[in-house]
């Protein structure tokens, strides 16, 4: 009789296990937490290398239960996530922030985000992230420096590389049509595209470069549009024969009535043959024409030119500017060719009082 009590008694505890366990889990199923996210990917379209750009991901709790989202990866170490808050209430949400960087892939590219969480239908929510990089136009070097040369080491040459980019499909994009410069002396040449889409943009100065401050722009123009590339050129060219200040600087100037003149001497390097010098012409370029004037006089052996600067020719309202231009001088020897000089002016018109000066010697 005892034995059979056990018995009964032994299954009525096991019934008891089972009910209490069929109600844990029941009470766990009601309040179990559900982890959505919206959107479900995150498409950057497309970026170009290099570039970074950042997307927001809506994390929520649609379920019963508390969410705890235990980590957050990524599959790429190109892609950066931050999420404030990872313990969600019912009801509750919070915002992933998705950050990216574009790889040189050259084309489509696919990683994930992985969360996970204490979601029992779904322990771990992959978010995929898509972009496609594409390769920007390069321009290499943007300014072109020839430094200080003297016209006897001209010709001379400096090269620029250009690479026209790639498509998100790795396809080259087009490349230069031609090239414009400012100045018609200044020799450019664009080579045809290589394999890898690059061309090289010669720049030359020629022999007979003007003497005296380069400063030019190359504009480059691409087969598929009129938009404009831009190389600036500068350097300083010395006369091999003769000799000139740097630059004119004028000013400031603040009384039209009133014009201001400046002297530069002109003289030929010791090793020039020949001992009489002949001055040519002197031509005023455009920017400066109509305000300023130019001639020679010679004294003895000695040649000086005069500019002369007339400001009654500016508009009547006045106002603070810079104005560059420069003059051409024609030179020789009884025994040497023409040589022509060309020499910046600086004219500055501000507040203060009217005064010239030069500055000093090449």
């Amino acid at each position: 009789m005892a034995c059979v009590t056990g018995r009964w008694l032994a299954l009525g505890s096991l019934s008891a296990v089972a009910i209490s366990l069929g109600a844990w889990f029941a009470l766990r199923a009601l309040a179990s937490p559900v982890l959505r996210v919206e959107p479900s990917a995150v498409d950057f379209g497309v970026l170009p290398t290099g570039a970074k750009a950042t997307r927001v991901v809506h994390v929520s709790n649609t379920g019963s239960g508390v969410l705890r989202i235990d980590a957050v990866k990524t599959g790429c170490g190109c892609t950066e996530v931050r999420l404030v808050n990872q313990v969600l209430a019912p009801g509750w949400s919070a915002d992933l922030v998705v950050m990216q960087q574009a790889e040189p892939t050259r084309g489509q590219t696919t990683s994930f985000v992985y969360l996970f969480s204490n979601d029992l239908a779904r322990p771990v929510v992959m978010i995929p992230v898509k972009y496609a990089s594409i390769m920007e136009s390069s321009l290499d070097p943007s300014i072109i420096d020839f430094g200080r040369v003297r016209q006897g080491q001209l010709p001379c040459t400096q090269v620029a590389r250009f690479f026209g980019g790639k498509s998100p499909r790795g396809l080259p994009s087009p490349g230069l049509l031609r090239a414009q410069s400012d100045d018609p002396w200044l020799s450019v040449e664009v080579s045809a595209p290589r394999h890898d889409g690059v061309q090289e943009i010669r720049v030359a100065l020629p022999k007979d470069a003007p003497i005296g401050e380069l400063f030019s722009r190359l504009r480059l123009f691409r087969d598929d549009s009129d938009a404009e590339l831009a190389i600036d050129v500068c350097g300083y060219v010395r006369g091999a024969f003769f000799a000139l200040p740097q630059m004119i600087v004028v000013g400031p100037l603040t009384d039209p009535s009133r014009a201001a003149s400046e002297w530069i001497s002109v003289r030929k390097r010791e090793e020039v043959p020949g001992d009489r010098v002949f001055i040519g012409p002197i031509s005023v370029g455009e920017s400066l024409r109509g305000y300023l004037t130019a001639h020679a006089v010679q004294n003895h052996n000695e040649w000086r030119v005069r500019v002369d600067i007339h400001p009654a020719a500016f508009p009547q309202v006045w106002s603070t500017c810079e104005v560059r231009g420069y003059v051409e001088i024609d030179c020789r020897t009884e025994r040497t060719a023409v040589h022509r000089l060309r020499v910046p002016v600086l004219l500055r018109i501000a507040a203060g009082k009217v005064g010239t000066h030069m500055e000093g010697p090449e």
